[in-house]
């Protein structure tokens, strides 16, 4: 219905307009369309809109909106409410809560949520203290439904850099990793153990190649990678293929273009020439075919070599390794990377079974090799000497019995 004016210019030769009667009734619906419509009206001191509002211009609020359980516009005393305000530093929406601790939690809710941000100095800026700032895919302690609950942590206990925390099964939060602001990558397993397989391990890649690692320095670059289960290591020009300069084979095998001992007289001391009989030292060592143990290598390859053992009672210094038992290794805090001490304040250590296979300094044997190569080219010379002179005398024998000049 709309406003139904009242006709009062019509000429109707004794009389203008509307009748009386009619005239009233137009005045009398017109009058219950007003009050209609006053009923349903907001007040301008606020009020309660019980009906949809619906507004094809702008809706504008003077210094804040507040949107509340129950009312709209004064701050409630108490429950929750949504404050928007404009100052001059810019747009806020904040989810209030009236008891403590004053804030609430704000859940938006969207098939999709797009920002315009504007890059900027500071185009994100959130508040922190010396707790820093956590920015969490789940509440702490909460799992996420895979075993985990992930969060991160902007510069945490004011140690700088970003660290990444994890919950499982529902315990207190454990640091997993941090990047300093340098870049650098710290990671904290809880228990790395090359027993239970890469996973335990710090810092692990996966994919084609391994996943890989690379390095590059200058003009130079590096990598390091796996094909077809073989240890790969290149380095090469920057900018260039790399390929393979030193392979490393699951059996144990290690091959390269060459491998140099460090042999400079600028890192030797007490220099002496060797006074010991190599011949007599090589004699003494047992060349054997062999194969390795299935547990250290899986290979069915026959080798020929030495035995440590055999060349250890030869030559000791010629000989590492050897060792059977166990290592002592402190236990780290895994929330902060902190050494575990007891109740008197001395470090709790676990123990982890060690065993170093002994192994050759095949250098020594080498350089023995060389030394009596050394003695037997000496004995050879003086030998042919001394058959040149043999050879003289005997010819001079012979002339003498057969009584020649």
């Amino acid at each position: 219905m709309t406003l139904n004016p009242v006709d009062t210019l019509t000429d109707h030769g004794n009389y203008k307009g509307d009748p009386a009667k009619v005239a009233f009734v137009k005045l009398n619906e017109n009058d219950a369309y007003l009050e209609q419509l006053a009923k349903a009206a907001l007040p301008k001191v606020g009020g309660t809109l019980s009906g949809p509002l619906t507004t094809t211009s702008t809706i504008t609020a003077t210094g804040r909106a507040l949107i509340a359980e129950g009312s709209v516009g004064a701050v409630p005393t108490t429950g929750k409410y949504l404050l928007q305000s404009v100052t001059s530093d810019g747009a806020f929406i904040t989810s209030y809560n009236y008891s403590l601790p004053n804030v609430a939690p704000l859940t938006i809710e969207a098939s999709d949520i797009n920002t315009a941000a504007r890059v900027t100095a500071s185009a994100l800026a959130v508040p922190h203290n010396a707790a820093g700032t956590e920015i969490l895919w789940n509440g702490l302690a909460a799992e996420n439904g895979y075993g985990c609950s992930e969060y991160l942590n902007f510069r945490g206990g004011g140690t700088g850099g970003h660290l990444f925390y994890a919950c499982v099964a529902n315990v207190s939060q454990r640091r997993t990793a941090r990047i300093r602001e340098g870049g650098s990558i710290d990671c904290y397993p809880v228990q790395p153990n090359p027993g239970g397989g890469v996973g335990t391990f710090g810092f692990h890649t996966q994919g084609s190649f391994g996943g890989g690692y690379a390095m590059t320095d200058g003009g130079k670059q590096g990598g390091w990678w796996m094909t077809f289960g073989d240890m790969n290591w290149g380095v090469t020009q920057t900018g260039t293929s790399i390929s393979s300069r030193m392979r490393l084979s699951e059996d144990g095998v290690l091959n390269a273009t060459a491998f140099n001992p460090t042999s400079s007289a600028d890192v030797k001391d007490y220099l002496e020439g060797y006074a010991g009989d190599a011949d007599s030292d090589l004699d003494r060592m047992v060349v054997i075919t062999y194969r390795y143990r299935p547990e250290f290598c899986e290979s069915d390859k026959t080798f020929v070599g030495l035995l440590a053992e055999n060349v250890h009672d030869v030559r000791p210094e010629a000989t590492s390794g050897g060792r059977k038992g166990g290592i002592k290794v402190p236990l780290v805090n895994p929330e902060d990377g902190s050494t575990l001490v007891d109740s008197e304040g001395n470090t709790i250590f676990e123990t982890h079974d060690d065993f170093v296979p002994m192994g050759i300094d095949m250098m020594q044997i080498l350089a023995l090799n060389v030394r009596a190569h050394q003695q037997k080219s000496r004995r050879l010379q003086e030998q042919e000497r001394r058959i040149v002179a043999l050879e003289l005398a005997l010819e001079r024998l012979v002339e003498a019995i057969e009584g020649r000049p």
